[in-house]
């Protein structure tokens, strides 16, 4: 029996729904997929507060998602919405948030922290973003950056969610990042990094400092280009992320800004 933060699970539900909804094509629109639950009402444009980006509520015998005003960019209301549709799609997980009231919060889903809130992301990441989309997106495709401008544009989802699902995906050592420009936010390997044991126990870790001089580093420095959504590549010594790693292994860092939020989203891919 699988439970909920189930990463397999998640993804098998979001693709039997698109599937129940007839959905074969991108980008894939959350909206369409909530009007055909009957159950299922979604007003978007609420203030719920800057902390709060949907609520997830029953009243009279509906469900009821919110999703808030302060979600600025398309894509962040697209994923909110399709996170909150994996909640009402998941097995277990309506008994599970309403064990404790008529409504349930979602802040943070880039530091979803709970299996019932992992698993909404893994739900929503392959509802917006599906393997059988992105596989034909990265056909051909150049590596690195260019694949996740390319993943967003197609998906409409934001960079960042982009970068994560590519990183789920390309067969070339790579490393996903969102950062400050002074310390690390969040971070993910590729599964052909993660499988290197030597990269495993000096990976980046959210906290962990960014190295002085490198592309990020040194974009970072300058707010106006991370508010331009401005690109800084260079091709590093893998050493400069990864202390053990064999001095000669060289990654491409490629940073971009990511305009009025004020991060940085760092893509190291591993060169021939």
């Amino acid at each position: 029996m699988e439970v909920p933060g189930s990463e397999d699970r998640a993804r098998r539900v979001a693709r039997r729904t698109l599937e129940e909804c007839n959905i074969s094509g991108l980008p894939v629109e959350p909206t369409r997929i909530a009007k055909s639950k009957s159950q299922l009402l979604v007003q978007t444009g609420v203030d719920l507060g800057k902390e709060a980006y949907g609520v997830f509520s029953y009243h009279r015998g509906h469900f009821i998602i919110l999703i808030s005003a302060h979600c600025h960019t398309r894509s962040h209301r697209r994923f909110s919405l399709a996170h909150e549709l994996g909640h009402f799609c998941l097995p277990n997980h309506l008994e599970a948030i309403f064990s404790t009231g008529p409504s349930h919060l979602t802040t943070n889903l880039s530091a979803a922290d709970g299996d019932l809130e992992k698993e909404a992301n893994f739900f929503a990441s392959e509802l917006l973003m599906p393997k059988w989309g992105v596989e034909r997106i990265l056909n051909g495709c150049a590596k690195g950056l260019d694949s996740i401008l390319r993943i967003s544009k197609t998906c409409e989802s934001s960079l960042v969610s982009s970068a994560i699902r590519y990183a789920n995906h390309v067969r070339r050592p790579t490393v996903i990042l969102e950062s400050d420009g002074s310390s690390i936010s969040f971070a993910t390997l590729s599964d052909k990094l993660w499988g290197a044991s030597r990269f495993r126990g000096n990976r980046p870790r959210p906290g962990d400092a960014i190295p002085e001089g490198s592309p990020t580093a040194l974009l970072g420095g300058q707010s106006g280009e991370v508010l331009a959504r401005r690109t800084r590549a260079e091709v590093v010594s893998a050493t400069k992320w990864f202390p053990d790693a064999p001095s000669d292994l060289l990654f491409n860092e490629e940073a971009r800004g990511l305009g009025s939020y004020g991060k940085i989203l760092t893509v190291l891919t591993a060169v021939d």
